[in-house]
This record gives C-alpha cells, structure tokens and sequence, in this order.
C-alpha cells in the first residue's frame, strides 16, 4: 500500500500540532512539503544541539525514516549529529535508532532487526509501544536527549 502524498502530509501536520507548545523540548521548520520532511531541533542537557532529520514518505503505513543532522558539518547519518544513551535506543555501530519506529532499522537500510519484519508491520511490532506516532516517537527521543540516560554526543568532533 502506498500512502498518497497528500494524506501523508495532512497526518504529519495534524500530529506535529500535537507536538507543538507544552514543555517538549523541540522546535519545528517548515514541512518540506516536495520531499516529505521535517527537522526538529533541540537541545540536549549537556547543551549539545541536535537536529533531527525526519522524512515521512508513506507515512503512517511505514515508520519515518528518522536520521540525525551534524549541526557544523550539515552531513546526516553520521556519529557525529546522533546523541548517545545508556539504553540500546541509539546503535553506535549502524549509527541509527534501533526501535521499530525508526525506518532506518529495518532491512534495506542499517538493517539492524531482520526479525522485525516488514516496514508495513511495524505498529503491530510488539516492541514499538506508544511509539506509533509523531509526538510518541519525538518524547522517547527527547527523554533520551535531555534525561538521565543521556551519555554524550555518540562521538566528538575532531578538534
């Protein structure tokens, strides 16, 4: 099945103004509306900023395709641009996040859970939670950005 852009579009808007105001951390650019995206900005507790590159192609029947963006260098997909946890919510190896939530962790990207299936399955992946949609997947990412299992930067830049 494939999503028609337009109602892609409409969900992301409607569950992106759920995400807006209260205390979540995140702040918003324009949805790119051309190549179904998004970036949200934060900061994290040890006042790192992050960017996260959130394109949403097929969207709700795939997961986003949810990737961090270098704040100097602007490159995406790279340890520099992702957070790090004391959890297995970030990959150090892949360099994605390893929840069913996450598109990039199915086959055909970093491939980190082959058992997951197909990304058509991944809201009945019993290990995706609340994680179902955009404010779900944004606070589980934000917890870990500003709370206590926030490590570090998944790697420093050379100086």
């Amino acid at each position: 099945m494939i999503v028609d852009k337009e109602a892609s579009i409409a969900t992301i808007k409607k569950q992106l103004a759920d995400c807006v105001g209260g205390n979540n951390g995140w702040s918003f650019s324009e949805i790119d509306e051309t190549n179904l995206s998004f970036h949200a900005n934060t900061i994290s507790s040890d006042g790192e900023p992050y960017i996260l590159k959130v394109t949403f192609d097929n969207y709700p029947h795939w997961p986003p395709l949810l990737d961090f963006v270098d704040p100097i260098t602007k490159a995406v997909g790279v340890a520099t641009a992702y957070p790090y946890s004391s959890d297995n919510f970030f990959n150090k190896g892949k360099v994605a996040i390893c929840h069913p939530c996450s598109r990039k962790a199915y086959k055909g990207y970093a491939a980190l859970h082959k058992d997951w299936g197909e990304l058509e399955t991944w809201r009945a992946n019993s290990n995706t939670g609340q994680l179902t949609n955009m404010k779900g997947i944004l606070d589980a990412i934000y917890y870990r950005i500003i709370g206590e299992l926030y490590v570090s930067r998944m790697e420093k830049r050379a100086v």
